[in-house]
């Protein structure tokens, strides 16, 4: 625990000098860690279903609106798949991503009670951007642009309490040509880098104190931060609050309805007044619905055990 916050505290130190803009952002980021990192694929020794959902500028009707879906499983002891589809829809442009993770899960430590897994993943995807743009203005994108491939890859180390993350999931960036077609090319330095960590905290009288962190990172770009606490009463009902560096605040909640669905919402707008006129906040959903699919008896060799961290 003590090298945990330790990796904690640096994360949050080199974070907050800047602050930066990408294209998909989730304050419950805890619940859709499949989208920043390959490595989840089938972590959690249960199979898994994510629905997320998101509105911005509430007081604008033709706000920019986020998608996420994805479907992940362990397949026997040692791997893990995912399958994932992201859109996101502004005035302007529809964009739609569908991805494939595979993982794979390497455990270690001598008993089920504190054991750890060193998880390792990489991801592909087929992404799609489809232009609203009605202009006689030959510089503009056209309708419809050709699909670009990527790919990236992942590192999970985690247990039943805490998790850190190291990941690269889109290494490809994209690029405008001199015939005015878009193109992916491999770019490290452009690449975002995502540095994520969390822990479960027993206190008292059936609390839990989750945190976490999440870190994103280009180069020659402002890096963002973000941050989240909150409480767990009786593994029942959640309720923190969430902090993106400088400039966003919000309130977050979820509730488990039974031992497979838990629901989540979450709201968020801006600190800076400036940014407060231009948007009035964000509605955020998402529904998780765990079941056991393909038994993962044997992983490490104990039979199974208790799964990763997750909210």
């Amino acid at each position: 625990m003590k090298s945990f916050f330790f990796i904690y505290t640096l994360v949050f130190l080199f974070s907050v000098p800047v602050l930066g803009q990408e294209s998909f952002y989730f304050s419950q980021y805890n619940q859709n860690q499949s989208y920043f990192n390959p490595a989840y694929a089938g972590s959690n020794q249960l199979s898994q279903i994510t629905v997320f959902g998101s509105k911005q500028f509430l007081d604008n009707p033709d706000g920019p609106k986020d998608y996420f879906f994805n479907f992940n499983t362990p397949l026997g002891s040692k791997l893990g798949v995912g399958l994932q589809w992201a859109r996101q829809q502004t005035l302007a442009n529809n964009y739609n991503e569908f991805g494939l993770d595979l993982a794979y899960h390497l455990s270690f430590d001598a008993t089920a009670t504190s054991r750890s897994t060193l998880s390792m993943g990489v991801h592909a995807s087929y992404g799609k951007n489809q232009f609203n743009l009605n202009s006689e203005d030959s510089s503009l994108p056209g309708k419809e642009d050709n699909g670009l491939p990527n790919f990236g890859i992942g590192f999970l180390l985690h247990n039943s309490r805490s998790y850190i993350g190291l990941s690269v999931p889109r290494l490809m960036v994209a690029v405008v040509q001199d015939d005015g077609e878009r193109a992916n090319k491999l770019d490290f330095k452009k690449a975002p880098v995502y540095l994520s960590a969390g822990a479960k905290i027993p206190l008292s009288n059936g609390l839990v104190w989750n945190t976490s962190a999440l870190l994103r990172y280009i180069s020659e770009e402002p890096v963002t931060f973000d941050l989240t606490n909150s409480i767990v009463v009786r593994d029942f009902v959640e309720l923190g609050l969430f902090y993106r560096f400088k400039n966003v605040v919000g309130l977050l909640s979820s509730f488990k309805l039974n031992k497979s669905f838990t629901v989540g919402y979450s709201y968020h707008a801006a600190l800076l007044l400036e940014e407060t006129s231009l948007n009035s906040g964000s509605h955020e959903f998402v529904l998780n619905y765990t079941f056991s699919l393909i038994s993962t008896k044997g992983r490490g060799g104990r039979g199974r055990y208790k799964p990763r961290y997750r909210r």
